[in-house]
């Protein structure tokens, strides 16, 4: 993936694979690049499982729920959606992060995700981390508390912690 990030957000451009061969801003030799920063990004894409899991939890969350019913009868008076809100293919996203109801079941299984798929490679990060890279890609209300209470329980994480006092 080719990004092209702008001083102004909203004029960032992203191009996949398919697009290196076909899309013009692409295929040009030489591009004037004044205030743009080039970087690859690394698009999420959820697994079918995962997503029919989050779609089956939304609907028995009364909160998503409502919200998803307002937008849509946004979407259908064609009026805008309010801010940092938008709804695809019956999910909710919230800047641009999935908006995860409040199943803690689902909730667990992103933070171990997140958080056990790092130990093979570099250990568990611990908290910091384990909130930054959850709010890569989900959103859900008391989300930093949730993931500073999982890692708090996370016997693997508590027995590899720095010690937080001056030598015995």
């Amino acid at each position: 993936m080719i990004c092209f990030l702008q001083a102004e957000a909203g004029k960032n451009e992203y191009f996949d694979i398919e697009d290196i061969g076909s899309h013009p801003r692409v295929r040009q030799k030489h591009v004037l690049m004044s205030s743009a920063i080039i970087s690859q990004v690394e698009i999420k894409v959820f697994k079918a499982d995962f997503i029919s899991k989050v779609a089956t939890a939304s609907k028995k969350d009364k909160e998503w729920t409502v919200r998803k019913k307002e937008l849509d009868r946004l979407e259908n008076e064609e009026k805008k959606f309010p801010k940092n809100w938008m709804s695809r293919n019956g999910l909710l996203y919230y800047r641009n992060r999935l908006y995860i109801s409040n199943d803690e079941g689902l909730q667990t299984i992103i933070a171990k995700g997140c958080d056990d798929s790092q130990v093979p490679v570099a250990g568990h990060f611990g908290q910091d981390k384990a909130v930054e890279i959850v709010t890569r890609g989900f959103y859900w209300k008391g989300l930093t508390v949730w993931i500073n209470d999982y890692m708090r329980s996370c016997d693997e994480c508590q027995h590899n912690k720095s010690l937080r006092h001056a030598r015995y």
